[in-house]
């Protein structure tokens, strides 16, 4: 599967999520903010820090510490293991959904 139609599809699931469409497998969304969403969102779609704390208008050190919290939260070590976690994460909501 190519990658953009991946992000495609975790992009559609967390906002599905977030709207109340779907019911989370183990939930990694709720222990997000609403920012970390959007950062993640961003991470996903191949943005830099400094492209989304322009995107959101944040610092590049605010961004950074969004994206070092949620790679924490996710147990990611680095962004390559994010994005591969939240694609599996986005695989159990549509098994769910």
């Amino acid at each position: 599967m190519p990658l953009e139609h991946r992000q495609h599809l975790l992009l559609s699931s967390v906002r599905k999520v977030l709207q109340g469409a779907a019911k989370p497998a183990p939930s990694l969304l709720e222990g997000l903010s609403s920012i970390e969403v959007q950062v993640l969102c961003d991470i996903v779609d191949g943005k830099t820090s400094r492209q989304i704390a322009s995107d959101l208008n944040r610092s590049i050190r605010a961004i950074e510490a969004h994206r070092h919290r949620i790679m924490h939260k996710f147990g990611a070590k680095n962004v390559a293991e994010l994005v591969q976690r939240a694609d599996a994460f986005q695989s159990r909501v549509q098994q769910v959904g």
